[in-house]
């Protein structure tokens, strides 16, 4: 079985020749032999990073870092208030932070929530109902209004069929279906009027359709296996925090170092005396206030961007994620009115 690379841009008698179907659908020993050679259907698994490591992250960057040598030095300075205050900071940040990507992290599971427990699909000539992971290439199935397409499909049969495919292009209103001969001048699966994705939701009418693409293999596999493949890459934000902690850390040990050695060798400091000034010259130049400040800024623009439908997966992402989202808006604000905007797909920010 060789599905076309293109499945709706070939005549319907091709398509299902290839995939070695009829209309009346796959019997029940087929489709259980091509169970076992195709895997369920059901989006891929994303890449677990470790709750303990994604906790443990929050408080060993370098902004922390330099935070918690502060308090320590405060501690050393005899300042133990202003070392368990710096200390709070960065447990109080540290947890906020987490608390803001845990809650991403389980907003991209909902994607595997977009197939459908169950599906109504022909086999052995009858019609039947089977769970949405048993479907197989080449099963033929019945869609009706409320419906989740639990795979992408090609409609055999269509009466009013419309389709709401925000989650894959956007598209803010509903869509219509229909069945065509062959549409091979459409590049793409959701420009097919004939094809209906894995995720969308029947707003009305209803259908018979041949499946051609199940799990990993369909346009929202795609996207879910974009999403759980992303290799993090610090962000610009962060880049240039750390470069100013460099700055300040350079800047704050300078100036430590500078008034020791002035009050030892000019004031007649004793050696202890002049330590603990310049370790409080050193804490006095570190800006404690900067790491809630930033995620505290970062996490408010998080929230305006979740009302945009656009999913922040890390804080340092917002700024990236805010242009993308603003970039989108603008150029589709002719054809998108600002009503609908709230019923878009959610983009994602890693």
């Amino acid at each position: 079985m060789a599905v076309p690379v293109r499945p709706w841009g070939v005549p319907i008698e091709s398509l299902l020749a290839a995939l070695g179907t009829r209309p009346e659908g796959l019997s029940g020993l087929e489709a259980a032999e091509r169970a076992r050679a195709a895997g369920p259907n059901r989006l891929p698994e994303p890449k677990a990073a470790g709750i303990l490591r994604q906790f443990a992250a929050q408080f060993v960057h370098f902004m922390a870092i330099l935070l918690w040598a502060a308090g320590g030095l405060a501690f050393a300075s005899g300042m133990p208030q202003l070392g368990w205050a710096i200390w709070a900071v960065v447990v109080f940040n540290g947890l906020f932070s987490f608390t803001q990507e845990v809650r991403a992290e389980r907003a991209l599971t909902s994607l595997r929530r977009r197939l459908p427990h169950d599906v109504r699909v022909w086999r052995d000539g009858r019609l039947a109902v089977a769970h949405a992971q048993e479907l197989v290439p080449g099963d033929v199935i019945e869609l009706a209004t409320g419906d989740r397409v639990p795979a992408d499909v090609r409609l055999l049969a269509a009466d009013r069929l419309r389709l709401d495919l925000s989650l894959i292009t956007g598209e803010s209103l509903p869509v219509d279906r229909r069945p065509a001969a062959a549409e091979p001048l459409c590049a793409l699966s959701h420009e097919a009027a004939s094809v209906a994705l894995a995720g969308a939701s029947v707003v009305g009418g209803r259908g018979r359709a041949v499946v051609f693409g199940t799990g990993a293999g369909t346009a929202l596999g795609e996207v879910a296996r974009l999403v759980a493949g992303v290799v993090r890459e610090p962000s610009t934000l962060s880049i240039e925090v750390a470069k100013l902690v460099r700055v300040v850390t350079g800047v704050a040990v300078g100036m430590g170092l500078a008034v020791f050695l002035l009050t030892w060798s000019l004031l007649d400091l004793a050696f202890a005396e002049a330590f603990l000034f310049a370790i409080g010259i050193i804490v006095a130049n570190v800006p404690e206030g900067l790491l809630p400040t930033v995620t505290l800024a970062l996490a408010l623009g998080v929230q305006r961007m979740a009302r945009r439908r656009v999913l922040v997966r890390r804080l340092p992402a917002k700024v990236m994620a805010m242009v993308t989202a603003t970039s989108r808006n603008r150029s589709n604000t002719k054809s998108w009115p600002t009503r609908s905007l709230p019923s878009c797909r959610w983009s994602w920010s890693v």
